[in-house]
């Protein structure tokens, strides 16, 4: 049984503005998630064998098409579907892949079911933002053809941990996680063998990157469309938020700046022959 309940409060409607709104800049901060796409691949190709014999890929959360891109160079006989929820992500994807051999798609992929099989379903950074994980991974998990595999980067529970401690100092105690709820690594994998398939790879890693103030990460933050709160959840206060900033630089600041650790989880998992 898994330890959670699965459910994620998050506000969609709020994630999608704020990707949207970042479309044109996600690039220039998404350092992070570039490295985990990359990291992705590297994975996913430790344990898959035939790439020209895939024919069918989906790309869950393609955001600008980095990862899109990606996909088309490693299976070069394949077509892929790009879903993503923010309109104007998918806009500038489409402008930078100018290619048949993607179909793009707006739309929550909690909410969307694939028209027909497919031999690979990627997703770099997104499933943090599934209210239903494990719903959704039944989902996909049903859409993959027999021996198709399934392959994941999203963040773990570690992420931002230092955030969430000057919070704490700040007295903004009692209330949920002001962010998504990032799930360790062994309730993903519990998620995707109870959606019937085979973990074949788990790997994660914490990434610290430094800031020179707390203002400049939660900023880097902003601009790639990741500032949100859970659904429901009050704002914080301008108190809170002051004190919030005092903590954050008196208990981790140092002559370098200040550090934010990104933890990250990847799972490939594939569907029985």
């Amino acid at each position: 049984m898994l330890m959670h309940t699965s459910v994620n409060p998050v506000d969609k409607q709020a994630v999608r503005r704020h990707f949207g709104r970042r479309a044109r800049e996600y690039d220039g901060y998404a350092e992070v998630q570039r490295a985990m796409a990359d990291a992705l691949l590297e994975h996913l190709a430790a344990v898959e064998e035939d790439t020209l014999a895939v024919r069918t890929v989906l790309d869950v959360g393609c955001g600008t098409g980095y990862l899109t891109r990606k996909l088309l160079d490693r299976y070069p006989r394949a077509c892929c579907t790009a879903v993503d929820l923010a309109e104007e992500m998918l806009a500038v994807a489409q402008e930078r892949l100018a290619t048949s051999r993607v179909r793009w798609v707006c739309a929550d992929i909690e909410q969307w079911v694939p028209e027909g099989p497919v031999d690979r379903v990627v997703s770099n950074a997104t499933f943090q933002w599934l209210t239903e994980p494990a719903r959704t991974l039944r989902t996909l998990a049903d859409a993959l053809t027999p021996d198709g595999h399934l392959a994941f980067a999203t963040f773990g529970p570690r992420t931002f941990w230092e955030l969430d401690q000057a919070f704490a100092a700040a007295g903004d105690v009692g209330t949920p996680r002001r962010g998504p709820v990032f799930f360790a690594a062994g309730d993903w994998a519990a998620m995707v063998r109870d959606a019937g398939l085979d973990v074949r790879l788990i790997r994660e890693a914490q990434w610290q990157k430094r800031y020179p103030t707390v203002r400049a990460f939660l900023d880097t933050v902003k601009r790639t469309g990741a500032n949100h709160a859970p659904e429901g959840l009050p704002r914080a206060s301008r108190r809170i938020l002051l004190g919030m900033l005092e903590a954050y630089e008196r208990l981790f600041g140092g002559p370098d700046g200040v550090p934010a650790t990104y933890h990250v989880v990847w799972i490939v998992a594939r569907r029985a022959p």
